[in-house]
């Protein structure tokens, strides 16, 4: 499981790992957006984890955790604040 907060009634997701778990492991995750595990390709879910998820991403991962129960933070974006988050409304 996720190693995140609590918050109200969902757990706070910061890193894609943690996303991951949320989805019920890495394979689930790759299968769920069309990632690979081959290092260094454009689609790679180590690119997630290494510079943050692409923006083209940003809303079906957020929806997606939110339909799981989780609660994303800013920094499984690589952002520090919601404004900073393009792709999703500021405040969400």
């Amino acid at each position: 499981m996720a190693t995140a907060t609590k918050t109200g009634t969902r757990k706070t997701v910061c890193t894609v790992d943690e996303a991951a778990a949320a989805y019920g492991g890495m394979p689930e995750l790759i299968k769920a957006f069309g990632l690979t595990m081959a290092k260094g390709r454009a689609n790679s879910v180590e690119r997630w984890q290494l510079a943050g998820v692409p923006r083209y991403y940003h809303l079906g991962l957020y929806l997606g955790l939110q339909h799981r129960g989780y609660e994303a933070t800013p920094q499984l974006f690589g952002a520090r604040t919601w404004e900073e988050v393009p792709g999703l409304p500021s405040g969400m």
